[in-house]
């Protein structure tokens, strides 16, 4: 499995619980956060920064390409994971994309796991909870263990918080205190 966005608010934990399930996990990150990045389970690394999707492909899988990528990061991050995946592989996002081409063309499964709207829309919510409690118990044992961002915003400082987020700087998941 490949998971972009390594120490992201998403990309860490998916490193966690895609280790406990079982997973031969590969994760992109930036030179700044590949220690922290390897200390939270990933099997191997791929400095985003110095190597090309061909490269890591080869490396990693023999050229064949992944089962299965998450991507966080979405934007034009997106069809580097369309590029890393095997044909039929699977490819999810947590973000709306533009250009789903290369699912067409490598026959690929395309899942957006956008949570809140099944939440908001009322579908699937004893699931949900269901698939939560099972996290906070992993979490609760310390099988998943979350980063939180070493920044410090109040609930009146989101767009300063949201910035932080956008600029790359964040590690892990940005609390806001009330």
């Amino acid at each position: 499995m490949l998971i972009h966005g390594a120490t992201g608010g998403v990309g860490h934990v998916a490193i966690q619980l895609a280790k406990h399930l079982g997973a031969e996990v590969t994760a992109t990150s930036t030179p700044r956060n590949m220690q922290l990045a390897a200390s939270i389970g990933a099997d191997h690394l791929v400095d985003i920064k110095a190597q090309s999707v061909s490269d890591y492909v080869q490396q990693y899988t023999n050229g064949v390409g992944f089962d299965a990528i998450l991507d966080p990061v979405a934007g034009d991050n997106i069809q580097l994971s369309f590029e890393a995946a095997r044909f039929n592989g699977a490819v999810a996002t947590t973000l709306p994309i533009d250009n789903v081409l290369q699912v067409a063309l490598k026959s690929l499964s395309f899942h957006s796991v956008l949570m809140l709207i099944p939440m908001v829309e009322g579908i699937n919510r004893k699931s949900h909870g269901e698939i939560l409690t099972q996290i906070a118990k992993l979490v609760d044992s310390g099988i998943i263990k979350p980063l939180l961002d070493e920044s410090d915003f109040t609930i009146w400082q989101v767009a300063e918080a949201h910035a932080r987020l956008e600029s790359g700087v964040a590690v892990g998941k940005i609390a806001l205190t009330v």
